[in-house]
């Protein structure tokens, strides 16, 4: 029932500092780029080091909601005995129910821009921000906005089609 999956406020204290901080950092890393002053990772220029280390941050968070969700849940629980036991789910399906999505990936990387310079209309020219570039911070429990909706539709239709190829089973 959605008992099962309502966060407790300490729960969503956390959820907020994490994803606060998070956020922090981004733009800290995005400003870095931006000003040409980032130090680039073995192998990449200066764009992919920066996606790289905003893709580790951000999935960071749902990683670490995940575990704080696991010990906030009441051991009896349903989503968390299966995720527990392993008969269906993980910590990570249990973190996108009760505080966090996380950051939507598309072949690999976070979403591109595809419409003038930017992955939506909604968001600014050249934005590399969490939002702009399919992180959702809602879960479902809180309900995802029109946008997040939409980054998480996409991606779940990439781990669709990649399932069907795989199976060779088609549409």
């Amino acid at each position: 029932g959605i008992s099962d999956v309502t966060p407790g406020e300490r729960l969503s204290k956390i959820k907020f500092d994490q994803v606060t901080t998070a956020y922090a950092k981004c733009d800290d890393i995005i400003k870095d780029y931006n000003n040409g002053q980032l130090e680039n990772m073995a192998g990449c220029n200066e764009e992919e080091t920066m996606e790289s280390m905003v893709s580790g941050i951000l999935s960071n968070v749902r990683g670490d909601l995940g575990k704080v969700c696991m010990d906030e849940l009441n051991m009896y629980n349903s989503p968390s005995i299966m995720a527990r036991c392993g008969s269906k789910g993980s910590q990570i399906n249990v973190s996108q129910m009760v505080a966090c999505v996380g950051q939507q990936i598309i072949s690999g990387s976070r979403i591109p821009n595809g419409f003038q310079d930017r992955s939506l209309p909604h968001f600014l020219k050249h934005s590399k921000s969490p939002p702009a570039k399919g992180f959702v911070r809602n879960s479902f429990y809180t309900g995802l906005s029109p946008t997040e909706f939409l980054f998480h539709a996409i991606s779940g239709r990439e781990g669709l089609v990649d399932t069907a190829v795989k199976s060779d089973e088609g549409f």
